[in-house]
């Protein structure tokens, strides 16, 4: 089975944001956030289709989210 498509809005965004998958991510499906030095702040288990991040308290600026399922993707949120 194919890994779940994901959307994330908004973005560019204030602080919180939400992972919107298009099925129930399978068990073990992860969310790390990181910041452009590549220090990982978060990591959270994704449970189900729609996630909120809450990045407030951050420095503005890119982050990289990477979705650790069968084949890892990472994408880019603005936080302004």
């Amino acid at each position: 089975m194919d890994d779940a498509t994901i959307q994330i809005y908004p973005n560019p965004t204030q602080g919180e944001f939400y992972l919107k998958f298009d099925r129930d991510p399978k068990v073990g499906t992860w969310a790390t956030v990181y910041n452009l030095t590549g220090r990982a702040i978060m990591k959270k288990a994704i449970s189900s289709k729609t996630e909120e991040i809450n990045l407030k308290g951050n420095s503005p600026g890119l982050y990289f989210i990477r979705i650790e399922q069968q084949s890892p993707k990472t994408v880019k949120v603005v936080l302004k």
